[in-house]
């Protein structure tokens, strides 16, 4: 699976377009790509530049946590997640930090990552 350092940098990269298929298609063809299938590759950078685009709230609800099963797996006060549920605050890096166990999770189907 890519790193975290990795998910940043297309992370940072992907909130710079406004259209998948032109993040997608301007990516090139990268060293890191190497370790996988066309398909994996593709489904990686839709997943990233999904995220890109949706707020924490909105995938936490894909996803079907709640917002206290989401306090307890990353020890986040719930007071805290009602005032980012409600736009108020959330550090940029925390964001990016759940949302990458979020892809992880999501690409390998690790159930323990959030439980």
């Amino acid at each position: 699976m890519i790193t975290y350092d990795l998910f940043t940098k297309l992370y940072g990269e992907a909130k710079t377009y406004d259209s998948l298929e032109l993040y997608i298609s301007e990516r090139g063809w990268q060293d890191w790509m190497d370790d996988f299938d066309i398909e994996t590759v593709t489904a990686i950078l839709k997943k990233i530049y999904e995220y890109s685009i949706e707020s924490l709230q909105d995938i936490r609800t894909k996803l079907n946590y709640s917002r206290i099963g989401l306090s307890r797996a990353y020890y986040i006060p719930l007071r805290t997640l009602e005032n980012w549920d409600n736009k108020q605050n959330m550090p940029e890096y925390v964001e990016v930090l759940i949302k990458y166990t979020f892809f992880i999770k999501e690409m390998t189907k690790d159930e323990s990552i959030t439980e």
